[in-house]
């Protein structure tokens, strides 16, 4: 996985607790204040939330910024335009694209319990990280689909 990360290469028995021992290298965007993110290629692994504890996407780009935008405006068809999933709660980058598909296709198969607590221990104020880039806030009421 690089820079020396343990990243379980399965799902986590329903029996186990998820260990938290592993780092996760962007801690949810508190990075920012150190490393600015790079203007061009780099694989990033994105949790959307339609709103604290709501529905769930995970996602993988080479460009999250650019991704941001497309999903906050609508652009993308499909499930988080549909559902209002468009608030940023967590990232993580990788050094190679390779390395952040093989990342996600793990989270898509994790259960929702694992992908909440993966959130909420980098993130736990549900915190859309997108806004620490210049995004607009989204506005804090609860989507609902018509």
């Amino acid at each position: 996985m690089g820079r020396g990360w343990r990243v379980p290469s399965a799902p986590f028995s329903r029996n186990v607790n998820i260990p938290f021992d592993f780092g996760i290298p962007a801690q949810a965007g508190t990075h920012l204040r150190r490393v600015r993110m790079r203007d061009t290629f780099q694989p990033t692994v994105y949790l959307l939330a339609s709103h604290r504890q709501g529905t769930l996407y995970v996602g993988v780009t080479s460009d999250l910024l650019r991704r941001l935008h497309q999903h906050r405006e609508g652009l993308i068809d499909g499930f988080t335009k549909d559902y209002g999933v468009h608030r940023l709660v967590w990232f993580e980058q990788h050094g190679t694209m390779e390395h952040a598909i093989t990342r996600e296709k793990r989270i898509k198969k994790w259960n929702r319990a694992w992908k909440i607590a993966l959130i909420e221990a980098a993130n736990p104020d549900w915190r859309d990280l997108a806004v620490d880039w210049g995004f607009d806030p989204l506005s804090s009421h609860r989507i609902v689909r018509g």
